[in-house]
């Protein structure tokens, strides 16, 4: 049985009680600590990955910890069918709009464009780390707007701006996300969404 969250945190002392956060990835690295993190700010959080027992791990952490709620949902975000029923499925859980978007699920694969003879890989990437970024954004900026303002955060790359061989689409994914969310800042101007492509330190990472 689901529960719907409070409209307000238990702990309206927090600086972003009584949001809601979606992120993307977070069952593991940089995407699980931003999910834990926004749930100690007082948001709950949508816990969103492609392997559900990991999301279901950090959703049971921060259930456990009496901070607002934390549910976990499987989507491929290459998907886009998948995206939209993750919305559907988000909505049925909290009757509140999503405040925050973090797209941080991403694949990374090392490989040279000349042995690139099966495009299937390349595609994948571009679906995961471009593609579904740009439709999660789309299904869920209107209620943002609507609602008052929110968040669009991506997690991008180095690979956007510097040159790095042997990650050719990776690279490309990323340096089309920077310019998604560089038009975009123009796009919404006026409508109180703020809108970050940020780039982190070096970390673990697993490449296919």
């Amino acid at each position: 049985m689901i529960t719907k969250p409070n409209h307000l945190s238990s702990t309206p002392n927090l600086p972003l009680a009584g949001t809601t956060a979606l992120i993307t990835g977070a069952g593991r690295g940089i995407g699980r600590a931003i999910a834990i993190g926004l749930a100690q700010a007082g948001c709950n959080v949508s816990c969103v990955s492609r392997t559900l027992s990991e999301v279901e791990d950090v959703a049971r952490m921060i259930n456990s910890t009496g901070l607002p709620q934390g549910k976990s949902f499987l989507c491929d975000v290459a998907d886009p069918v998948a995206i939209s029923a993750l919305a559907a499925e988000i909505r049925r859980w909290i009757d509140r709009p999503v405040h925050i978007v973090v797209n941080n699920a991403d694949i990374a694969r090392l490989d040279a464009v000349e042995h690139t003879s099966d495009m299937a890989h390349w595609n994948r990437i571009m679906a995961t780390n471009l593609a579904g970024p740009v439709a999660i954004t789309s299904i869920f900026l209107p209620e943002m707007i609507l609602s008052g303002g929110g968040v669009i955060i991506s997690i991008g790359s180095w690979n956007a701006v510097e040159t790095v061989p042997f990650m050719n689409a990776y690279s490309v994914s990323k340096t089309g996300l920077l310019r998604f969310h560089e038009i975009l800042e123009y796009e919404l101007r006026g409508k109180n969404v703020n809108n970050f492509y940020v780039v982190p330190a070096n970390t673990e990472a697993s490449i296919i």
